[in-house]
């Protein structure tokens, strides 16, 4: 799978912030983490926008069966 697309890839600015996670392939389901860890199978699944309220470290992973996992993505947003 390929790795998800952050919009925006960064922002310092107030909450809260609506951020858009994409990915081309077909099919993928987005997992995310707001921990630091990467992102696993049961990672709760990104909804479209996510949306921020506190400064975040957000990290991104597309999955879809019989493909191997992307890449681990992410962006640190650091909201007032």
């Amino acid at each position: 799978a390929e790795t998800p697309a952050l919009y925006p890839r960064y922002a310092s600015t107030g909450a809260p912030l609506r951020v858009q996670v994409t990915t081309p392939t077909d099919g993928a389901v987005i997992r995310y983490t707001t921990d630091g860890s990467d992102p696993t199978e049961k990672s709760p699944v990104a909804s479209n926008p996510m949306v921020l309220t506190k400064t975040t470290l957000l990290k991104t992973r597309a999955f879809k069966p019989g493909v191997a996992p992307s890449a681990v993505g992410g962006a640190h947003y650091q909201l007032d």
